[in-house]
């Protein structure tokens, strides 16, 4: 790989000369090369203002791939209430980078969550209280971008409390009645498992949600996803520092 990437510090055009400095950005030397089966992806903070120029960064990297959500919180802030304008100029730069998508389907709203009214935590991340509205969102956003995505994940990290405050037969009939819509829509679109942490909790063995979902009586995970995502976290690549003593005088 050592032909196709180059480290500089120059910073990209995306950053203005009196905005923030990253040491060693890590730049294509080359032209992009067409998407393969494998690649590098990364996740993008959806709707800040720094986003286009990560997207751009992303792509000068000759990355292929970029995990974002298209919220439902975002989209339909009131029931019934779409708002596309902050998700269309975000599609539309991963259009203009040339990144691939695989779009987040997630979480609940504040006006559509089964949350008791006291409960603890974000409000958002336990199940819809109602699944035919979460449908009619998941229509909206599979049909507005069905040509630019084909990639669609059911929730994030649905194996830990902290993203879904709910049962894995729960999150099994969502996945039911998310796979049932997209494939309505768009025959050949792919449909991805919620990416799963898989930690070991006290008492919970890391694969016992995947083991429940799968063997669920009502509504099989195995009938409702193309590809399984699992998650990971690393440390980001940086050009090492030179020490003070390998440094020239």
């Amino acid at each position: 790989m050592s032909d196709a990437y180059a480290f500089t510090d120059t910073p990209p055009s995306c950053l203005s000369p009196g905005g923030a400095h990253i040491d060693g950005y890590l730049c294509a030397t080359g032209c992009r090369r067409p998407c393969g089966p494998y690649g590098v992806g990364f996740g993008a903070n959806e709707l800040q203002p720094q986003t286009s120029c990560a997207l751009e960064l992303a792509s000068q990297a000759r990355i292929d791939w970029v995990r974002l959500g298209l919220y439902w919180q975002d989209v339909e802030p009131s029931p019934g209430q779409f708002d596309f304008q902050a998700d269309d100029a975000l599609i539309a730069s991963t259009r203009a980078t040339q990144l691939n998508v695989l779009a987040i389907l997630a979480y609940s709203t504040t006006w559509g969550t089964s949350a008791p009214a006291d409960a603890p935590g974000n409000l958002t991340h336990y199940p819809p209280r109602d699944y035919g509205e979460w449908a009619n969102y998941v229509a909206a956003i599979v049909t507005r971008y069905k040509s630019d995505v084909h990639y669609w994940e059911v929730w994030n990290e649905p194996d830990l409390a902290e993203f879904w405050n709910g049962t894995p037969a729960q999150y099994a009939a969502l996945l039911d009645v998310t796979s049932s819509t997209i494939k309505q829509i768009d025959p050949t679109a792919t449909v991805v498992l919620g990416g799963q942490a898989f930690q070991d909790l006290p008492g919970h063995p890391a694969s016992e949600f995947l083991t429940q979902i799968l063997a669920d009586a009502d509504y099989p995970a195995a009938a409702n996803f193309d590809v399984a995502a699992f998650t990971t976290t690393c440390r980001p690549m940086r050009r090492p520092s030179a020490s003070r003593s390998s440094r020239r005088p």
